[in-house]
Order: structure tokens, then sequence, then C-alpha cells
């Protein structure tokens, strides 16, 4: 985000790329994450023959942010465990998704990938937690609805994707993408999930409590 910053200095002119994603309003930087997932798949795309269509990509997550998610919200808002899955493409949202409850509305939620998930922690389902699941359309979606046919009578289940998915409570979320770039307005619903949850429980999304000072440290 600064050609002037002493990591960018550090390398030749031509190895920097600039992520341009501008001031960053809350403490889970999500401009900064999803410039440099974009960026790091146009360098890949450029690299190989994969075609990777991003025009409706702003429009989907202009879409995703007008959700009302406030019923989201509140589920997530009950003292139960809050447990993510997801597969592919989907891990490193996951894994950012993890880290916006932690930082903005100051709660646990557990990431694990899908087949971690079955290999053990699937025992969680017995306090009947909240499960959520990404699963656009792709490689991995039936995998995905076949773990959602397992779990869904052992735990409140929904489901973010970009496909019906019958009995299973789903927000429809990046109707159309590429199972490349789907996850990402999936970041968004759980953006502002996060940013409600936070409000609810008085904190403001933007300002850290402990965050700032120990963040001087390293």
């Amino acid at each position: 985000n600064n050609g002037q910053s002493s990591a960018a200095k550090n390398f030749p002119e031509e190895r920097v790329f600039l992520l341009n994603a501008g001031d960053e309003r809350s403490m889970g930087a999500t401009k900064t994450f999803v410039n440099s997932i974009v960026l790091m798949l146009i360098i890949a795309a450029s690299k190989t023959t994969k075609q990777i269509d991003f025009s409706n990509l702003p429009s989907r997550m202009e879409e995703a942010l007008a959700l009302d998610v406030s019923w989201l919200a509140t589920l997530l808002s009950e003292k139960r465990e809050r447990i993510l899955v997801a597969r592919g493409f989907g891990i490193g949202v996951g894994r950012m998704a993890r880290l916006m409850f932690a930082e903005v509305a100051k709660m646990s939620l557990i990431f694990y990938t899908g087949a971690a998930f079955r290999h053990g922690p699937v025992e969680l389902l017995i306090d009947k937690p909240v499960v959520l699941t990404l699963n656009p359309s792709g490689a991995t979606h039936d995998l995905m609805k076949e773990l959602h046919s397992d779990i869904s009578d052992k735990c409140d289940l929904i489901t973010l994707s970009n496909s019906k998915n019958g009995s299973v409570e789903t927000v429809y979320v990046s109707e159309g993408l590429d199972e490349v770039l789907a996850s990402i307005p999936m970041m968004n619903v759980l953006q502002k999930t996060v940013e409600e949850i936070a409000k609810k429980r008085g904190f403001d999304p933007g300002a850290g409590v402990y965050g700032t000072k120990v963040t001087t440290k390293e």
C-alpha cells in the first residue's frame, strides 16, 4: 500500500507491486486483503493459460455489502461455538474471516478446511454450534454438499453459496462468479456481519482495545 515503506524500499522498483487499497477504516484490513488476492490472481493468470473474468467482481461485492445480515449477526452473537468451514479458493477467505471476528467483533470464530474438520473437530457438533460454510459452484462444491448432508441435523448450518442448496439455509451471493473469485463477496457478507456484531456489543469496528499497543512491538 505504501511504496515508501521500509519493506518496499528493500526491493528494486520492478519487484514492488502497489495494492492501491487506500485508507482502511476497519480493524480487519479487508480492502488490502481483496486487492492482494486480485493482484496475485492477475500475476498467476499472466503466467498460465487461465483466463479470469474480473468484470463482475465489484458489482457482486457491492451486492454482498447491501444484504441484510442482521439475522446472521444475531445468531452469531449467541454464546455458542462459531465454526467456519471452507475448501479450495475459500481457505484464504476463511482465515481472513477468523481474523475479522477477532479484531472487529472481539469474538472467536474457529476455522477449518473441509477435510480437517472431518478428521476430529467434527466432534464439536456435540454442543450444537453455529456452522458456516463457503460453498461456491466448482470443484469442491459436491464435497461440501456431502458435508452438509452429514451434519445439518447436528448444528445450526448456514452456507454462503452462488447455487441453491436445497434444505440448507443459504445466503445467496457471488452469482455467476468463477470459484476462483466467488469467495471474495462471501467475505464481504462476513465483514458486514462482524461490523454489526461489534456495534451490538458497543465496540467501534475501526478501533482496537488492546491491538494498537501490542502491534507496535513487532
